[in-house]
């Protein structure tokens, strides 16, 4: 089962004044919404257009042809989707050497930009990240428990 993942308190991210971690793009998103580790990130739908993509949603561009995130240094990012406009999507993201206290994390990623490395900067290709369902530690224990139950009920 896929799942995506939704920045919690999203204001707190809004006034935020230093980069989160080593300020790679992947990181904020990660942090804020508790996503797991981008080996993990799958592409889904896309956002441009799609109305129904919740603000705090955890976003990327630049996946390969697999439909996985690369993690690359160049070509792909990553962001917290907040809305969209005509102009584009408004995001809030960082990455390395990016000024959060001149700048804060909320910028628009404009529609129309062209392919190539632009895609990071561009909203027209950004998707939302889906992973597969990861199971809680207490999830993994009550089904353990399950079995061991039902094992015993056999005899």
């Amino acid at each position: 089962m896929l799942e995506f993942h939704k920045a919690a308190n999203l204001a707190k991210w809004k006034t935020r004044t230093t980069q989160v971690g080593n300020g790679q793009c992947p990181i904020l998103p990660q942090v804020a919404s508790g996503a797991p580790k981008v080996k993990f990130w799958r592409k889904g739908p896309l956002v441009k257009g799609n109305l129904a993509v919740p603000e705090g949603t955890v976003i990327a561009a630049g996946w390969n042809e697999a439909g996985r995130y690369p993690n690359r240094k160049h070509g792909n990012h990553a962001a917290i989707y907040l809305r969209q406009t005509a102009k584009g999507l408004v995001v809030l993201d960082q990455w390395g050497g990016k000024d959060i206290a001149k700048h804060g994390f909320e910028r628009t990623l404009p529609f129309g930009a062209r392919k190539g490395d632009d895609i990071v900067n561009g909203g027209d290709y950004f998707h939302v990240v889906v992973t597969e369902r990861f199971i809680t530690e207490f999830e993994y224990m009550m089904m353990e428990i399950g079995r061991a139950l039902a094992a015993t009920a056999a005899f």
